[in-house]
């Protein structure tokens, strides 16, 4: 494709501007899947600390969310 530490572009694959616009859309998608699973955790995560289940416990009481978070192992800030 591209080899910037030889010096060269491969005109194969047509002129420069198009290729990087299709390089950045590609880095822009990947990005924006990254984002989006890392949403889907994260509400999973804060989802099963609401409804009390901790490590196949079943359903217990909500309680505060940030002990429910730690028990499940995400690091919550500090109080004080």
């Amino acid at each position: 494709m591209m080899s910037a530490e030889h010096g060269f572009w491969d005109r194969s694959l047509g002129p420069r501007g198009e290729m990087m616009d299709y390089l950045v859309d590609s880095y822009i998608r990947r990005k924006r899947w990254e984002w989006e699973q890392q949403a889907v955790h994260i509400v999973n995560a804060l989802g099963k600390a609401m409804g009390g289940e901790s490590k196949g416990k079943g359903k217990g009481k909500g309680g505060d969310p940030f002990e429910a978070l730690s028990r499940l192992g995400v690091k919550v800030p500090a109080e004080g």
